[in-house]
């Protein structure tokens, strides 16, 4: 099945016709974050860069600690920011090194186009499932990393809620959150 004949909630299917990358299999968004711009003052693309910082720079290993795992940042100024995590395992003759992952994508949206009054620029956060690899399904891996992701983000007391990245204070500053959904 290709990512343009899914269902991906509402999200522009072209997005992810273009990011697709060859031999890698995307196939669901577990987590999707929409963000405005706090004020018009702000640049949108600078709240972007701001963005991925935080998301390059959570604890996905502390949430996951038994799991191999990297995570590696996007390009910043592309139009497919963001950061691609990858689950690890023991490499053998049938198998490679890779057991799926997660890719936190980052994009910016015209809200004129989309017709949104009042609302410059959209920032969308996408989390799509990499079966790239994959034998046996990361189910429960994914969700606890999208649960805690969350809870970072939208719990005001650290100690209450999720793990958090660096720069929370100044993300919040730049955006606020609208909506977010997730499969969890």
């Amino acid at each position: 099945m290709t990512p343009s004949s899914q269902n991906h909630g509402g999200i522009d299917e072209s997005f992810l016709n273009d990011y697709s990358d060859g031999d890698r299999k995307y196939q669901d968004v577990l987590m999707k974050i929409s963000f405005s711009v706090k004020n018009d003052n702000l640049n949108a693309e600078e709240c972007a860069d701001i963005l991925q910082s935080y998301v390059a720079s959570f604890p996905f290993a502390a949430v996951l600690p038994v799991q191999p795992l990297t995570y590696t940042p996007r390009e910043n100024g592309g139009r497919y920011r963001g950061v691609s995590v990858s689950f690890l395992r023991k490499k053998t003759k049938e198998k490679g090194q890779i057991d799926g992952g997660i890719e936190f994508l980052i994009y910016v949206l015209d809200g004129e186009k989309l017709g949104l009054v009042g609302r410059a620029n959209v920032i969308q956060l996408l989390a799509i499932r990499n079966t790239e690899g994959q034998t046996v399904s990361k189910v429960f891996s994914e969700g606890l990393i999208i649960k805690s992701f969350v809870s970072g983000l939208i719990v005001e007391d650290e100690e209450e809620g999720g793990r958090v990245g660096l720069g929370k204070d100044k993300l919040l500053e730049c955006l606020s959150i609208q909506s977010f959904v997730h499969k969890w």
